[in-house]
């Protein structure tokens, strides 16, 4: 059994999809930690190490598209 990194939670490799590092992702845990949003392997990781898509990475994810408009 492998361990999902997204929640921690057993999970067989069926279970689960390759995500950033070469983890293993349940494909509901693999989101964007700011925005929420699906992400694929190719995602960054964060500096505290949670996922960003390409938009929160460039900086124009969720805070800016809630309070720009």
């Amino acid at each position: 059994l492998l361990i999902c990194a997204g929640c921690s939670v057993r999970a067989t490799e069926r279970e689960t999809v390759k995500g950033p590092l070469g983890r293993r992702y349940h494909v509901k845990c693999l989101v964007c930690g700011v925005c929420g949003r699906a992400v694929d392997g190719e995602s960054r990781v964060g500096a505290e190490g949670g996922l960003r898509c390409e938009g929160c990475r460039k900086g124009v994810g969720r805070r800016e598209r809630v309070g720009g408009g």
